[in-house]
């Protein structure tokens, strides 16, 4: 008995050996089905980014994004005297009202050489009519030292529409005072 056993082996060594050359196979096997596999995924995933790119090509001519005219912003002294108050206005100029009106203003740039951010603040106005201001927010007069930037947001008839204006550094002087149509203060207009 213990001959044959030698001979034949237990089960167990059969099966061990037997594993482990179909171990070999099923690795290998793997191995080319990977490869495949990923070579296969690489070449999707090429055409995807083609295709998607050709999509956002085609996208992009048919966005019209229109040219914002007639519409400014202003920067303007309300009262007379050293503590004067300031505030930004929007103009229509337009003979259409402007509706849904989102303006996001923020202030940044360099004083005594130290960079300087101010908090962003946005504004939400259901409309404005034709030929007609309306009044964004209070300045203050520390802040005229920085950029002080407004993105402007609206649509017309269903389109949108935006356009950002800038107050550049120390623009906001009294030198550079004009009386601002429809509002008829002084302050610095930017068409």
């Amino acid at each position: 008995m213990a001959e044959n056993d030698r001979n034949i082996g237990c089960g167990y060594c059969a099966r061990t050996t037997l594993g482990k050359r179909n171990r070999r196979k099923m690795t290998n096997r793997f191995i080319v089905i990977t490869k495949l596999t990923v070579a296969f995924a690489q070449c999707c995933w090429l055409a995807y980014i083609f295709l998607f790119w050709i999509r956002l090509q085609l996208m992009r001519k048919d966005i019209h994004i229109p040219k914002v005219t007639d519409v400014s912003m202003a920067v303007v002294r309300e009262t007379e005297g050293s503590d004067a108050e300031w505030g930004v206005y929007l103009l229509n100029h337009k003979n259409v009202p402007l509706q849904d009106i989102i303006v996001s203003s923020k202030g940044y740039g360099v004083i005594n050489e130290e960079p300087i951010k101010t908090s962003t603040l946005r504004h939400f106005f259901d409309s404005i009519g034709p030929n007609d201001t309306l009044k964004v927010e209070k300045i203050m007069p520390e802040v005229f030292g920085l950029n002080n930037e407004y993105m402007l947001t609206f649509y017309i008839d269903g389109t949108i529409h935006d356009r950002k204006f800038i107050f550049v550094p120390d623009s906001i002087v009294e030198e550079n005072l004009i009386q601002i149509p429809l509002i008829e203060l002084p302050g610095i207009l930017i068409k």
